[in-house]
């Protein structure tokens, strides 16, 4: 209900058309109508939205059955603004949902473990050649390992293998057809955080920031009530949200929300899920509703 009476709501009060270095090669989207690329960007996101929430129901991440997940998704949806809400960031998200699933399974998988490794590090190869500090998800590969005890020479160059693949073939391909190579660009960007002092850049970095005291929330309150399997699938996701805020930073603030927004949910879901105090969670709740309001209007 939430999701179609915002869709409605925003087609009618107006929509931004698409920027075109958005879309990158996909830019015959820009003749489509502004509302029907928002239109499809909300059934996106309630079918991303029940995958993502399925997929940390069964990696028991939460530690209990719960929809919080998918309903924080739905929410955080309207963060994305009008003119970078479109297929291809959702498809960045069901990206960074199957790196996070193999990593996870990675230490309860001894007798797959290379399987896990080289598949994840797969994912990681192809999502770099979207946005190249990707490239940093290769430390959840490497946290998973060395939580169990498994990290070897030999795994480690497996899942070099499986990020080189992805970019060799692309290059070949590149060549082949218009002689030329791509290669991932890892300019920093930080230094322009708060240059100029815009509203969004400012909110974006307020939001990054209440997702990092979360995340720090969140380990102070799994610390004793956990099982050691619980707490390591927890430290995973939190260096998960960490790394993607990273990312976040450095590709600017239109596009930023979509990295954020899988790590994000699970993040709010098991603090909101954890605490003993109502007031509290009314407040985490009060504030993440003033920063969705303040980055897109």
């Amino acid at each position: 209900m939430i999701m179609v009476v915002g869709v409605v709501l925003k087609i009618f009060f107006g929509l931004e058309p698409l920027h075109a270095d958005s879309v990158f090669y996909l830019s015959f989207i820009q003749t489509w109508p502004a509302w029907l690329n928002f239109s499809l960007g909300g059934v996106l996101a309630l079918i991303t939205g029940f995958t993502a929430n399925q997929a940390v129901q069964n990696l028991g991440i939460l530690g209990r059955i719960s929809n919080l997940p998918y309903f924080l998704t739905i929410l955080l949806f309207f963060m994305l603004p009008d003119e970078s809400n479109f297929f291809y960031l959702w498809g960045i998200f069901f990206l960074q949902l199957a790196i996070l699933r193999w990593v996870e399974q990675i230490p309860d998988e001894t007798k797959s473990l290379t399987v896990f490794v080289f598949n994840a590090s797969l994912v990681i190869g192809v999502l770099t050649l979207l946005q190249g500090w990707v490239v940093l998800y290769l430390f959840l590969v490497v946290q998973s390992l060395a939580a169990v005890g498994m990290v070897t020479f030999r795994r480690i160059l497996i899942g070099l293998l499986g990020f080189v693949i992805p970019l060799y073939l692309y290059n070949a391909f590149l060549y082949l057809y218009e002689g030329s190579f791509h290669f991932p660009s890892f300019a920093f960007r930080l230094s322009g955080l708060m240059f100029p002092f815009d509203r969004q850049s400012i909110v974006a970095v307020l939001f990054i920031a209440f997702m990092l005291l979360m995340a720090l929330t969140s380990l102070y309150g799994t610390s004793g009530s956990s099982t050691l399997r619980m707490r390591r699938r927890w430290m995973i996701v939190v260096s998960f949200l960490v790394v993607s805020a990273f990312i976040a930073l450095n590709i600017g603030y239109r596009d930023m929300a979509i990295f954020m927004l899988l790590p994000s949910s699970i993040v709010l879901a098991k603090v909101l899920l954890t605490l003993n105090n109502e007031r509290l969670g009314t407040l985490y709740l009060l504030l993440l509703f003033l920063l969705l309001f303040f980055y897109n209007t």
